[in-house]
């Protein structure tokens, strides 16, 4: 149980980084005036 709450707690944690950053990609893009979406 543990180490399954603990796995559960790392995706979560990783997701919320990666997620971040991917958003954050799109923000640059944009303020570079790059279309990335058509």
């Amino acid at each position: 149980m543990t180490s399954e709450l603990g796995y559960a707690l790392a995706w979560v944690i990783i997701f919320i980084i990666s997620a971040t950053f991917h958003e954050a990609a799109h923000a640059w893009a944009s303020k570079k005036g790059w279309l990335l979406h058509t």
